[in-house]
């Protein structure tokens, strides 16, 4: 045993293994619990009285004693006559857990994804007990006043032939008042004792007593490698032993490193960028273009108002969003009514913003790393509004103005940069926290370039980065000055922003198992930490993968500055506001990939390949889901067309709820283009109509024809002004397909 110098010894040698072990199972555990669905509960009581009614009816095989009768009525309570009728008609996630609280009470513990939810199971479950017990309670009961009376009717036979059997007469008819007794109060033998609970918080996940327990299983593994490693270092292996082990080399056939040569080149980097996006365009097309959202609005507000009228002016968007509304009215106005030539033209943004972000990368990380996080970028689906729908283009042109003055700043050319800063401010309020970042850091000591990048034109002189500033400080002020939303803190849901970007996000779908997206979360949250610690401990090489995940974390969560005052989510639209923080994670994937490389060279080449697969899945359901939102509103308008005669002058509420593909809606109301899409196929419907709260009170007849998505079940009605209704069922089939 070695004594305690030489065991401190070793804890120290293996001090990073350990740190690192220890917070990758924190990480591991603790992510992947935060991800799961949240779980609420609910408790309802039931008491019993009497506990067994084999026993109240004189049934032959009734319990023997108190113990018997609640046992035997627990296991009722859980078998397929209650629990199984219970779950029969509850049409959503559920558990029922039954627990024996008494000698004569018994709990009915709901679950589900919501607190209303919960409440629901826990009543179901109770009053289906009770319905079940009356039910048997009343065949018992039948049963014991049949049985008793057949005997009441023998023995009075006997008593009129003569026979003595007063006794047993009047003990049988005693009998039979008290089962007819017991019979008219079957429903009395049971009731709710305690109400369902509110479900208040959640009770699951609990990802903090998860990181508790991940971190000690981490730390036993940790200790196990330290161990291993300590025994190899004083007790190296015979050269006979690892010759005869298998050995995984990747090198040339000379001995030398092996390396690719044309990542460090920049025009197969370009062409391998372009041919990703270009194939993730020809996607979209193969599945089909067409107009989403706002798309509809802006369109009929160019056919109506004429191509420099093309934006709406609710917003203001001409003082509030200059580049926004000069991007629309491009757009909207000048392209005209083609939804696959606007497509074209995002694309187009699209691909010059994906060389910038590789120019830029480029600038601080050695080429083939940055043409490795550019090519991760273009592959998650976490950002695809950026490139599908137009009514997110102003923030591609934004991000493409971000990248411009970065790089512009990178070479020195502050007024250049100050120009890209701050109209990429006036596009969309991304940009806002990176820019002050950038002229603060971006070639100092903590964001310093890439050793070998092409040098800058002019030097950073702290004269450049004031005046570089000055166009970031007025364009932040203008901004503020003419907000677009009133400006309102929240308190984001980090385990809601971890999802987007590395959890269900990179799967595009809503119905991937919670499991499968948690333990990838979990487990990049892992790698993500090693990397971290990997970093602290002095791994920072620019060719290094702890310095691309740490410049990661950093953009991230700048990125995700815009969640303090904005509402995020995942898929669907949610992710227009993630053009930034998405290129963080690309980064931090890349860096992880780069890490993993230089250690487990195959096992990386395996991980990789299956993390292409999941993206390319992604890539896929996240297109399709746009392609099918949009194709829902053209298929409703079809419908309308054929099925209405005089669709133009009918008032239309669609429902019951808003059509969703993967959280992507193609048209909603009252600012989702519904009405718009509408008045577009039938220009003689007239100006539009008021918003349905306010038909009550307005006549009908100052509207011709409209058309509203209703956002609810209790939306989906008619008002006074008699609205046909027409169900998504009738459009898309029961299965979603028009």
């Amino acid at each position: 045993m070695p004594g305690p110098g030489t065991l401190l010894g070793a804890l120290a040698r293996q001090a990073w293994i350990l740190l690192a072990a220890t917070l990758a199972g924190a990480a591991l555990f603790g992510t992947g619990s935060a991800l799961m669905p949240a779980v609420y509960e609910s408790r309802a009581e039931v008491t019993v009285d009497p506990v067994s009614l084999d026993q109240r009816f004189g049934a032959p095989d009734a319990p023997q004693d108190g113990a018997q009768a609640i046992s035997r009525e627990v296991a009722l309570v859980r078998s397929e006559a209650v629990l199984g009728r219970a779950g029969a008609q509850i049409a959503f996630d559920h558990s029922i857990v039954v627990e024996q609280v008494s000698a004569d009470t018994i709990a009915f513990v709901g679950r589900s994804i919501s607190g209303p939810f919960a409440e629901s199971v826990a009543e179901t479950a109770a009053t289906t007990y009770l319905t079940v017990r009356e039910e048997m309670a009343t065949g018992l009961a039948e049963s014991a006043v049949s049985a008793t009376q057949a005997r009441i009717d023998g023995l009075t036979a006997r008593q009129a032939a003569g026979e003595d059997v007063a006794a047993d007469l009047a003990e049988q008819e005693a009998l039979l008042a008290d089962f007819q007794a017991g019979q008219a109060a079957v429903g009395d033998t049971a009731r709710i004792s305690l109400a369902p609970t509110s479900a208040g918080a959640p009770v699951m996940p609990r990802p903090w007593r998860a990181a508790a327990k991940g971190a000690l299983v981490g730390l036993v593994v940790g200790l196990l490698i330290a161990a291993g490693r300590e025994y190899l270092l004083a007790r190296p292996l015979p050269d006979s032993v690892r010759g005869a082990l298998p050995k995984v080399d990747v090198s040339r056939r000379d001995g030398g490193a092996f390396r690719l040569g044309w990542p460090d080149r920049r025009r197969p980097a370009v062409a391998v960028l372009s041919a990703l996006v270009v194939a993730r365009a020809a996607v979209s097309v193969v599945l089909g273009v067409n107009f989403v959202l706002d798309d509809w609005s802006l369109e009929f507000q160019r056919a109506t108002a004429g191509t420099w009228e093309s934006v709406p002016s609710g917003q203001d968007l001409v003082n509030a969003r200059p580049g926004a509304w000069l991007t629309f009215t491009l757009l909207h106005g000048i392209v005209g009514p083609h939804p696959l030539v606007q497509f074209l033209v995002l694309t187009a943004i699209n691909l010059a913003l994906v060389l910038a972000l590789y120019s830029v990368l480029a600038r601080f990380f050695e080429r083939p790393l940055a043409l490795l996080a550019t090519a991760v970028w273009v592959l998650l689906p976490i950002h695809q509004s950026m490139s599908v729908w137009s009514g997110t283009s102003q923030i591609a042109v934004g991000a493409l103005l971000l990248l411009l003055g970065l790089w512009a700043f990178t070479d020195g050319r502050w007024l250049l940069a100050g120009l890209g800063f701050g109209a990429s401010i006036l596009c969309y309020e991304l940009a806002v926290p990176v820019a002050f970042a950038s002229v603060a850091l971006v070639a100092t000591p903590l964001a310093p370039l890439r050793p070998g990048a092409p040098a800058p034109r002019a030097p950073l002189t702290l004269v450049g980065r004031a005046g570089t500033l000055a166009f970031v400080v007025a364009a932040t002020a203008w901004s503020r000055a003419h907000p677009v939303y009133p400006l309102e803190l929240r308190v984001p849901s980090p385990a809601t922003l971890w999802s987007g970007h590395f959890g269900i996000g990179l799967f595009g779908s809503l119905d991937t198992p919670d499991r499968l997206f948690s333990l990838v979360g979990g487990l990049l949250a892992a790698g993500v930490v090693v990397c971290l610690v990997w970093w602290l401990r002095g791994d920072r090489g620019r060719d290094a993968g702890p310095s691309l995940v740490v410049g990661g974390v950093a953009v991230l969560l700048l990125g995700l500055f815009v969640s303090l005052t904005a509402t995020t989510g995942v898929l669907g639209f949610n992710d227009r506001l993630y053009a930034v923080s998405s290129v963080g994670a690309a980064m931090m994937i890349a860096g992880l990939g780069r890490f993993l490389w230089r250690r487990v060279p195959l096992t990386t080449i395996g991980l990789g390949a299956l993390l292409v697969v999941i993206l390319a899945i992604g890539q896929f359901v996240s297109l399709r889901s746009w392609s099918q939102a949009g194709g829902d509103v053209v298929a409703l308008l079809d419908y309308l067309e054929r099925t209405y005669p005089d669709a133009a002058n009918t008032n239309f509420i669609v429902g019951p709820t808003p059509s969703y593909r993967n959280n992507v809606v193609g048209a909603s109301s009252p600012f989702g283009g519904a009405d718009a899409a509408f008045r577009l196929t039938f220009p003689e419907a007239g100006p539009p109509c008021v918003p349905l709260a306010e038909r009550a009170t307005v006549p009908v007849d100052t509207c011709t024809g409209s058309l509203w998505v209703a956002n609810s079940r209790e939306e989906f009605t008619p008002t006074p002004w008699g609205e046909s209704l027409v169900d998504w069922s009738r459009v898309l089939g029961t299965d979603g397909t028009p």
